[in-house]
Order: structure tokens, then C-alpha cells, then sequence
């Protein structure tokens, strides 16, 4: 109830939880929907602090100069956590593909690309993939197939060839 008085809703596709516009109203009133909460849920809230931290530093257009500092304290965060909620908690938490990939991955492509999360944009692939693949569909080859490589550069080719603008 909390959450709905301040324009969070969960939806129930992708399997439920928030989209992209919910998650940053979610952490934006992280203290209000925490508010008079048991003690309990204090290192739930610590961890999405944090995390609230990495978005803000890693996930706009522009890397903060605290990136790594930030990456390391959620991941601390995380650790906390699960070790709580195992071990205090007596209920078994274990990390989502998500937190795995945030925890083990995120600093190192970050530094590797030397910018930000923001200039990536999954929908922008999403949407350039299912536009090109009717084209490649009639040029799709098995990836141990001799012609593969041929095909799907001939398939790329005929696309760029009908779609090109100028």
C-alpha cells in the first residue's frame, strides 16, 4: 500500500516486479516506503541504498568519478545481506542472475568500455533486431553451417541495401 500511495506499481509481465519507470519511483521514495518498518529490514534497506547509488553513478550517460567505490560498497551491501538473512534471519537468500551480474561484472565492463551504463540501450537492439529479422530469416544458416558467415553477411547486406536513406 505503501508503494502504490507513491505511483509504484509491480506489473506482472516478465515474470512481475518493476519495470525501468517504477524502479527509479521505487528507490526515489526508498525512506518514505521504509518508514516505521521493523529493524529487521534495516540491511534490506542499506543494500538498496546502495544500490540506489550505483544507478546514479553507473547508469546515466555520464561514469561518475566513485563508480568503483560504489560498486564495492553495494556489493559489500549484498554480501551483509545474505549473510544476515541466512544466518540471523534463518531464511535462505541467494543472489539473483542480476545481483551476480552487478556484483561480478558490472565493474569490469565498466572500465573496460570507460563510460556509462546510459549510452547502452537494450530496446534500441531489441527493436533493430526484430525489424532486420524477416530479412535475415531468409538467409539464416545453422551457426556449424560452411555458409554461415557468407549468409549472414549477405542477409545484413540486402537489409542495409532496401532500408538505407539519404
Amino acid at each position: 500500500m505503501r508503494m502504490r500511495s507513491v505511483s509504484v506499481s509491480v506489473h506482472g509481465y516478465h515474470g512481475g516486479g518493476l519495470d525501468g519507470n517504477n524502479s527509479a519511483e521505487f528507490l526515489k521514495h526508498l525512506d518514505f516506503i521504509f518508514e516505521n518498518l521493523p529493524d529487521e529490514l534495516l540491511p534490506v534497506k542499506t543494500m538498496l541504498l546502495r544500490f540506489k547509488q550505483v544507478v546514479c553513478s553507473c547508469f546515466s550517460m555520464s561514469l561518475a568519478p566513485s563508480f568503483r567505490e560504489d560498486i564495492d560498497i553495494f556489493n559489500q551491501s549484498v554480501a551483509t545481506l545474505i549473510d544476515y538473512s541466512n544466518n540471523t534471519l534463518k531464511i535462505k537468500l541467494t543472489p539473483t542472475w542480476k545481483i551476480h551480474v552487478l556484483v561480478c561484472h558490472l565493474k569490469p565492463f565498466l572500465e573496460e568500455k570507460k563510460c556509462s551504463l546510459g549510452v547502452f540501450c537494450e530496446q534500441c537492439s531489441e527493436a533493430a533486431h526484430a525489424v532486420m529479422k524477416p530479412t535475415m530469416q531468409r538467409f539464416k544458416r545453422r551457426s556449424d553451417h560452411r555458409h554461415h558467415g557468407s549468409k549472414l553477411k549477405r542477409g545484413t547486406t540486402d537489409y542495409t541495401a532496401k532500408n538505407m536513406t539519404l
